[in-house]
């Protein structure tokens, strides 16, 4: 009679900090998605609806996010939560875009989105690696003429926004808002490493 042959199998121990890894690399996007004069405990107690010390009790890692906390979060910061569970071997290629056409300030939003982005690149110090069909559209916001024009012919023929379809341009046609948000894009594209790779049909 063979000899009885006894498994044990345990689950291995992790350590605090192992346990609360994902859950940090979640406050670190979280930080880069935030103005610097914003306070972290404050934008996740608002949001959450939760209190100043459920908040810091989140940051710190002694209580987990639920999974429709980790849901509003990613919502409201435009995260993607599968960067961070990508696995080690493979990983994953998020897509996302902003909805223009038939959005309530739908382009205000779109400029609001590009400037986040990039302030977010920012604060984590990243790279962006620009592939252009086109030339690239912080090259067409580095100038307020040109932002204007590329914005006004954006709108009346790409969006079909129809309070412009009788209008020809002429500077100050559209609001200033449009103008500031462009140049704020621009100028922190121009404060982050870039990489833009065009091709002979770009211009």
């Amino acid at each position: 009679m063979p000899e009885e042959i006894i498994c044990n199998f345990t689950r291995p121990k992790y350590s605090l900090a192992m346990k609360n890894m994902l859950q940090d690399q979640f406050i670190e996007h979280i930080k880069t998605a935030i103005p610097d004069h914003l306070r972290l405990a404050d934008e996740i107690a608002d949001l959450l609806n939760i209190s100043a010390d459920s908040a810091y009790r989140r940051i710190r890692g002694e209580t987990k996010f639920n999974i429709d906390e980790i849901a509003s979060i990613c919502q409201h910061f435009n995260i993607s939560f599968d960067s961070l569970i990508a696995s080690q071997n493979g990983g994953i290629v998020s897509f996302a875009y902003n909805l223009i056409f038939g959005v309530e300030d739908g382009f205000a939003k779109y400029l609001e989105n590009l400037k986040g982005f990039v302030n977010s690149v920012e604060k984590a110090n990243g790279l962006i690696t620009y592939a252009a069909e086109d030339v690239p559209v912080f090259r067409s916001l580095s100038k307020p003429l040109l932002a204007e024009f590329k914005m006004f012919y954006w709108l009346k023929a790409v969006i079909n926004d129809h309070s412009l379809q009788n209008l020809t341009f002429r500077p100050g046609i559209l609001p200033a808002r449009y103008l500031h948000l462009a140049e704020e894009a621009y100028l922190s594209y121009s404060r982050v490493s870039s990489v833009e790779i065009w091709t002979e049909e770009t211009l």
